[in-house]
């Protein structure tokens, strides 16, 4: 099932795209809560697009993965995404507040 999304940003520019309803929950999940949102995603948010196809374990992720780059860079904070460095930073974030 896939979930359509929709972004106006300060600039007055937009963006819209439709993703799976699981890459969503991932994501949003990654980002409120610090949970690890797989391997794939991982590697979208991280920037490593080598990484989100080699590790892909179905087609579908790869049919939606200009959508989820695009959900990501419009809807996901930079503190929390572009490198491995910010990644693992915003996870270990979480660890330490429970």
């Amino acid at each position: 099932m896939k979930t359509s999304w929709e972004v106006i940003g300060e600039g007055g520019g937009s963006a819209q795209g439709s993703i799976s309803t699981d890459a969503l929950t991932s994501i949003k999940k990654y980002v409120e809560e610090g949970e690890h949102p797989g391997d794939c995603i991982s590697a979208v948010i991280c920037n490593d697009f080598e990484g989100a196809f080699f590790s892909s374990d179905s087609d579908s992720f790869l049919v939606d993965l200009r959508d989820i780059a695009r959900y990501i860079l419009w809807n996901v904070n930079i503190e929390c995404k572009g490198s491995v460095t910010r990644f693992s930073k915003w996870i270990r974030k979480f660890k330490c507040e429970k």
